[in-house]
This record gives C-alpha cells, structure tokens and sequence, in this order.
C-alpha cells in the first residue's frame, strides 16, 4: 500500500483511518456493488488485482444498499451541487437527520440539538461515511450555521441510526 495512495472507493487519501488491500474476490464483490449502483467505478477496477481503501469504505460499498448516491458525491466527479439547489429545511418541524416530518407520539422520542459542537460533528460523520444519509445531512447542515439557533430537532433513533457507522457518538443531549 503506497502511502501517498487514494482510497479506490471514496478518492480520499488512505492516511485518514484503517486501510485495507482488496484481493481478486474482494474485488468482484465491489464491482458487482458498482454494477448495481450504476457510478461505472467498476470499469477502473475490472483489471486490478489489488485495491487499496479505506476498510469503513470497503464495508459500507459492498454491504450497504444506501450507497446509490456515493458517485455523485465523491471528489473526483465534476457533479457539485449549488447551495441554491438545497431546498430550504424546517429545522423545527422535521428530523434533520431522516428529513421526516416530527410527530410526538408515546413511541418515539424527539430531541432537540443543545450542543453548539453538534453540527460540525455530524458533518464531519456525514462525510466520512459517504452514503446517502450521510449526504443528506451533510447538505442539511451545511447551510446554517448553528443547529441550537435554529433548534434542530431529530429523532433518538435516526441519531442513533446515524452514530451505529462506528464513528465517535454525539451527545443526545
């Protein structure tokens, strides 16, 4: 593994976490996954016999059905979305983590954001795990600010959903 490599499935440098060599079955398994999530990644990794990434990017590609949305995001496409695009979020009447409407019942409990470090720790989880939720919250929380100004509220279970990645957990509180 060269040191100044890329991770073959994120683009981002292999210095950043654990790093895995992918051999020939590997292999087959990420391009069936690329096959299937159509982002032609696949075409540069047909002939290789070894693949060096990210071992949290190598579980999330082959595993994960919520990669759909990892070829549009990722550093080496010219694809970027304007900051006009991202339609406007209600902060207080949805989850800014599933984008779902907030609804108190019995069943589910709702938070909401009372940490000014909140933010910056989702969208640095969000990128790290390049999935579409991830995505999804990094493009939500990319245009404010603060989420405690905005009061940011979220479901327990998305943020836990959210956190079950393997990254360090952000307060509930």
């Amino acid at each position: 593994m060269q040191q100044n490599s890329n991770c073959a499935i994120c683009s981002y440098p292999l210095a950043r976490g654990n790093c895995r060599i992918v051999g020939k079955k590997g292999i087959s398994t990420l391009i069936t996954q690329s096959k299937r999530v159509e982002d032609k990644k696949w075409l540069d990794w047909e002939k290789k016999e070894k693949l060096d990434c990210h071992e949290k990017c190598r579980l999330s590609y082959s595993v994960s059905g919520t990669y759909t949305q990892f070829a549009l995001n990722a550093p080496n496409n010219n694809v970027v979305a304007a900051r006009d695009e991202v339609p406007d979020f209600h902060y207080t009447d949805n989850c800014f983590i599933c984008g779902l409407s907030i609804i108190k019942d019995a069943k589910t409990k709702i938070c909401t954001v009372t940490q000014k470090e909140t933010r910056d720790n989702l969208i640095a989880m969000g990128k790290e795990r390049n999935d579409s939720l991830g995505i999804s919250v990094v493009e939500r929380l990319e245009n404010i600010s603060c989420l405690i100004r905005v009061q940011g509220r979220y479901h327990r279970t998305c943020m836990s959903h959210f956190n079950a990645y393997g990254f360090k957990k952000i307060s509930m509180i």
